[in-house]
């Protein structure tokens, strides 16, 4: 990584992938805490043991290392150069990401899982939530366009979103999940602004949460909804909003078993 922060290119990736403080404060979903939260990505392959059979195999593991440290990565097939989709294929993995001959297929997928995971998590510290699209699309969508997010949740306690529009507290709010890979096709992990097109190409995670947020906060903020992206890198990073959710989440869950405990102590 040393070596690698010595170009801007270099500085960019490693930025990307080195663990960082996520602040509480007025963002949404509000951490009760004031102290930063450290959050380290990529923090999951510490519970990667080769004994675990649910785990990464050996030849997954060794690719997903390769791929963060930037050595090659095996050809295919060892006599072409060329992937099964008919592009050239890079030595360091990158277009296999996006391919859709390749891993580019298991980014919807990847999506499903994140916000089935989502979903599970609200309900347990007392939150009811509708992922249903056609329920979303009648009930929870814009007024005009019926664009919609992927997950609409709704507290049952004092617990509120901070919607960034209207800047007031909210009881409902919408999450929308993103699934990014942070390297383009062609090894570039640096965002950069399209030629040919108005919109950033190759976002990091804050700037997908900024695009999230311009497509969808001023729609759902008249009609009494916050709204909070929820991005996730193939890497195993987490944007600043998915680490304030998570914690936010774990952090009401304790409260509400201190408040448990002492309520049993005081009826014993």
């Amino acid at each position: 990584m040393a070596t690698r922060g010595r170009t801007p290119e270099g500085r960019c990736e490693v930025a990307r992938l080195l663990p960082r403080p996520t602040c509480g404060g007025a963002p949404s979903p509000p951490l009760t805490s004031v102290f930063p939260t450290h959050f380290q990505p990529n923090a999951i392959l510490k519970t990667f043991l080769p004994s675990k059979n649910d785990g990464m195999s050996q030849h997954q593991k060794s690719l997903y290392l390769k791929l963060i440290l930037g050595l090659p990565i095996p050809a295919l097939f060892q006599n072409s150069p060329i992937c099964p989709c008919g592009q050239q294929n890079d030595g360091l993995g990158c277009h296999r990401i996006h391919c859709r001959q390749n891993a580019g297929k298991a980014f919807k997928p990847a999506h499903e899982v994140v916000v089935q995971a989502l979903k599970r998590k609200h309900p347990r510290t007392g939150f009811r939530t509708v992922d249903n699209d056609n329920e979303l699309r009648a009930n929870h969508a814009h007024l005009t366009s019926k664009k919609r997010g992927d997950l609409a949740t709704f507290s049952n306690s004092d617990f509120r979103f901070y919607d960034s529009i209207s800047r007031l507290p909210r009881p409902e709010a919408i999450a929308d999940v993103k699934m990014v890979s942070l390297v383009n096709s062609q090894g570039t992990w640096t965002p950069a602004r399209s030629r040919h097109k108005d919109k950033i190409e190759n976002p990091g995670l804050v700037q997908q949460e900024q695009i999230k947020i311009n497509k969808h906060a001023a729609f759902y903020s008249p009609i009494g909804y916050a709204f909070f992206s929820f991005v996730v890198s193939c890497f195993g990073s987490f944007g600043p909003t998915a680490v304030r959710c998570l914690f936010s989440l774990a952090d009401l869950k304790l409260l509400q078993h201190g408040s448990f405990l002492l309520d049993r102590a005081l009826t014993q």
